[in-house]
């Protein structure tokens, strides 16, 4: 009954926080009353619903959606497998440790801007999105492992449970909420940087490249309405990554 009503409220308080953002969105597009800075909700819920109609959306968003999801699972198995790597061997550990640094430190339009020289487009986009994520589920993944509980590492060992049976019921139970936060947010920072390197390197099939064409058009509520769309695609996964935490 108690959860019910908190889901209620939380239902409530997002509707709330969505409306306020497109009475203030209105206002600045009446004050400004220039709609190649700011267009009105109307005009971008026009230009929104023209893309959808339009018999390249499916195309493009799926396009960019398999560039996300592409990175994202590199990105998120080769971040399990040295973090337990690193979890449980001190010199993994330590080498690791510097990649990973150097890695968060490099401005990412530079990742961006070499990912472009090195590689086919394609690849590039894949390439950035998968670099700059990796830190994040590493890291996530690392904390995950140094929050098991000793007692239970301890009992382990006086039963002579396998290694195998310990990652499985020991560590990956007490690594799930840190695993699900970095998913969540190595999801929408992946988005937001396919799409930027999408922008630069001018992709086919792909939100970026449409980004770009609605710029140079000074087609400013197509801008919006492809971000809303990227937005869309953000909140998805999000909705969908709530359903899987659930899952035991």
């Amino acid at each position: 009954m108690i959860n019910s009503i908190m889901k209620n409220k939380e239902k409530l308080y997002t509707l709330l926080s969505i409306l306020s953002l497109i009475i203030i969105w209105k206002v600045l597009a009446v004050i400004i009353n220039k709609s190649i800075l700011v267009p009105s909700p109307e005009e971008t819920f026009k230009e929104l619903i023209y893309i959808i109609k339009s018999p390249y959306f499916v195309v493009t968003v799926l396009g960019t959606i398999k560039r996300v999801l592409l990175g994202f699972f590199i990105s998120f198995i080769l971040a399990i497998v040295l973090s337990l790597l690193a979890g449980f061997n001190n010199i993994i550990y330590y080498l690791l440790k510097p990649i990973v640094t150097i890695i968060k430190v490099i401005p990412t339009m530079g990742i961006i801007l070499l990912a472009l020289i090195w590689l086919k487009s394609e690849y590039a986009t894949i390439f950035v999105g998968f670099l700059i994520i990796f830190p994040i589920l590493y890291e996530n993944n690392l904390k995950g492992i140094k929050s098991v509980d000793k007692n239970l590492l301890e009992m382990g060992k006086i039963y002579e449970i396998s290694q195998y049976n310990l990652i499985k019921d020991i560590y990956f139970p007490s690594m799930k909420p840190f695993i699900l936060a970095g998913i969540n947010n190595a999801l929408s920072i992946n988005l937001k940087i396919i799409v930027a390197a999408e922008v630069l390197s001018q992709l086919p099939n792909s939100i970026g490249s449409f980004l770009q064409i609605e710029k140079t058009a000074l087609n400013t509520s197509g801008v919006f309405a492809w971000c809303l769309v990227a937005l869309i695609i953000g909140g998805s996964f999000e909705i969908i990554l709530g359903y899987i935490s659930k899952i035991k």
